[in-house]
């Protein structure tokens, strides 16, 4: 007799599940905490948004600590609309310690309090407050740390050389026909060499330069040469300030 298999040989199995990876397509812009911050105080400081004003009212026992559903109505009602990634971002980052579904919503509020008001001046009353400056919100000028450190050279470099001294602002204007604060990056170079600026920084710092100041117009990137040149004014002035 032909041995036969058992039956429950013959019976097909499943098919093994196939993992395949799935493609990420979300933004890192949207989970970077610096970037989202930056966002908040900039629209703090341009609207006069006050978040506590709108996220006190959930915390009627004072515990600094409200629920995460509460802080996301409170938020949407300031009018921070930030996208679902950058609030779960956000909570995460002030989640209160041991209760995972509650945010620390006090530390968060000092902590974007910053653009408004400078802490600690009661230790050093001789201190004049910073004002918070936003930036345009785009990744067109966004810069690592690395690209940073570069970018603070060439502007060590150039800030030797402001328009007190060069008078370059007066150049950037003459090639600004509209009048409307930026140039392309050509007209930049151009200006740049007809007051010799042009040798001192390579051509790896003036790209971060135009990328640090870029501003987008129309189908074209073009450099903001007013932000430029009070950038190179501050520090000229912060540099040749006499020591209290």
């Amino acid at each position: 007799m032909v041995e036969r298999p058992p039956e429950s040989a013959s019976i097909a199995g499943p098919a093994p599940a196939s993992h395949r990876p799935r493609a990420s397509s979300e933004d890192p812009l949207q989970t970077d905490i610096v970037q989202i911050l930056a966002k908040i105080k900039g629209k703090m400081v341009r609207e006069g948004v006050r978040p506590r004003e709108f996220l006190k009212q959930f915390d009627p026992r004072n515990e600094l600590v409200i629920p995460r559903a509460d802080f996301y109505r409170g938020l949407a009602s300031a009018g921070l609309a930030l996208t679902p990634l950058e609030m779960d971002t956000l909570m995460e980052v002030f989640c209160a310690p041991g209760r995972r579904r509650y945010v620390e919503y006090e530390r968060f509020c000092s902590t974007v309090g910053e653009a408004l008001t400078q802490p600690g001046l009661e230790r050093a009353p001789l201190l004049s407050p910073v004002p918070h400056v936003p930036t345009l919100d785009s990744p067109l000028n966004f810069l690592n740390f690395e690209e940073r450190n570069v970018v603070s050279g060439a502007l060590k470099k150039l800030s030797k050389f402001p328009d007190q001294l060069s008078n370059i602002l007066e150049v950037f204007q003459d090639m600004d026909k509209e009048q409307c604060g930026t140039i392309p990056r050509v007209s930049v170079e151009r200006a740049l060499c007809q007051r010799d600026l042009l040798a001192l920084v390579s051509a790896r710092e003036r790209d971060l330069l135009y990328k640090c100041f870029g501003y987008r117009r129309g189908c074209g990137d073009e450099v903001n040469y007013r932000a430029l040149c009070n950038a190179l004014s501050i520090l000229y002035a912060t540099a040749s300030a006499q020591p209290c």
